[in-house]
């Protein structure tokens, strides 16, 4: 399923764009999550070795996708949470950024 390792490979990318964006447009760097690139890696190499170690038959399968498993549930998590940060660290961007407007007026 490549479309899901492109899409979160993209939200990865969001995520660290917004954070350097806010930090040129003169915000605190922000490396808040729930799903910042330490989160992210743990998902997927626990994913990884769950997926190497144990017989593919006792893996789950997705409801709605039968025929993927626990490497494609790990890039959905990393997707949503993902996501989830960018806007989070959008929104605290945007407050710090406010914040500062009004303490220079």
């Amino acid at each position: 399923m490549p479309e899901l390792g492109y899409l979160a490979a993209v939200v990865a990318l969001f995520t660290a764009y917004v954070r350097a964006e806010g930090k040129v447009a003169g915000a605190p760097q922000e490396f808040c999550g729930p799903m910042a690139k330490q989160q992210r890696m743990a998902v997927l190499t626990a994913a990884a070795v769950i997926a190497g170690l144990i017989p593919a038959d006792w893996l789950p399968r997705l409801a709605s996708l039968p025929d993927r498993g626990v490497i494609a549930l790990a890039l959905l998590i990393i997707v949503v949470g993902g996501t989830f940060t960018a806007v989070r660290r959008l929104r605290r961007v945007a407050r710090a950024l406010r914040k500062d407007k009004r303490s220079h007026a």
